[in-house]
Formats: C-alpha cells, sequence, structure tokens
C-alpha cells in the first residue's frame, strides 16, 4: 500500500484488478487469521504501477486505524 486516506488507497500492483472490481483489504491481522481488520472497496483508477480504490463506508474502527497510521507516517517525515 503506498497511500491511504479516509475514503481510499492506491495499492502497488504489477497487474491491477479491472476497474470497477469489488475487492476486499485486510489491513491488519492476527497470526491464526482469525481477528481481521478489513474493508471492501471498488477499484477506480489505475496508475504508474499500481491501482486506487475507493472505501465503501469504511466503519469508524477502519476510520481510527487509518488515522493512527497517518498520524504515524507524519512522524516519521
Amino acid at each position: 500500500m503506498a497511500d491511504i486516506t479516509h475514503e481510499g488507497a492506491f495499492l502497488t500492483a504489477r497487474r491491477p484488478p479491472e476497474l470497477e472490481t469489488d475487492i476486499v483489504i485486510i489491513l491488519e491481522h492476527d497470526e491464526t487469521m482469525e481477528n481481521l481488520l478489513k474493508v471492501q472497496a471498488r477499484v477506480v483508477r489505475h496508475g504508474e504501477g499500481g491501482f486506487a480504490v475507493q472505501f465503501d463506508s469504511p466503519s469508524r474502527e477502519i476510520r481510527s486505524w487509518i488515522s493512527k497510521l497517518r498520524s504515524f507516517q507524519r512522524l516519521d517525515d
């Protein structure tokens, strides 16, 4: 994942899914894959080296996770 916002993300890929494809992105999981933090998204654009998705009504938990991740990224800059 190259970038993420509350509305969507840009993911790197050699062969991106077709436009308008619905996908599920797993953002976080435990070792057993029992506790998944995932979001549904739709492929909206192809770009150089990847593709952009728009999230489908991300939950409050997803939005909070994204906010924390973006805060950590700003600290690293």
